[in-house]
């Protein structure tokens, strides 16, 4: 085989095991909110998958405790309400009723909304 045909199975075997990678993550769309349903540093909840933030994650630590060590700076939500934004690490993030878990988040930015209680 020569190299050009070994990258080619290669780039097509990697296709293959990434179509076969899919998974569903059940969700409760709440006017016009996508809420997953999460254990984040063993607090359960619903939580928003907010699709238009820049960031990976951004979780108010009203509700899940979070070291408050690192100041970002201040922003503002969506209703012009100004937060104070912090970055800390997450141990832990599973998705319920899901195989989907994540560990050791490093840098995961979260304001304080000040505001809110669990779905």
């Amino acid at each position: 085989m020569n190299l050009k045909s070994t990258l080619t199975f290669i780039i097509l075997s990697l296709l293959v095991v990434a179509t076969k990678a899919q998974m569903l993550i059940p969700f409760h769309l709440v006017n016009g909110y996508i809420l997953v349903e999460a254990e984040v540093n063993h607090v359960k909840g619903k939580f928003i998958f907010d699709t238009g933030t820049p960031l990976n994650f951004m979780i108010n630590n009203n509700l899940v405790p979070l070291d408050k060590n690192s100041f970002l700076g201040t922003g503002n939500a969506g209703s012009g309400k100004v937060v104070d934004i912090y970055k800390s690490n997450i141990d832990r993030i599973k998705i319920t009723q899901s195989e989907l878990e994540f560990k050791n988040f490093q840098h995961i930015t979260h304001p304080n909304f000040r505001y809110g209680n669990r779905c």
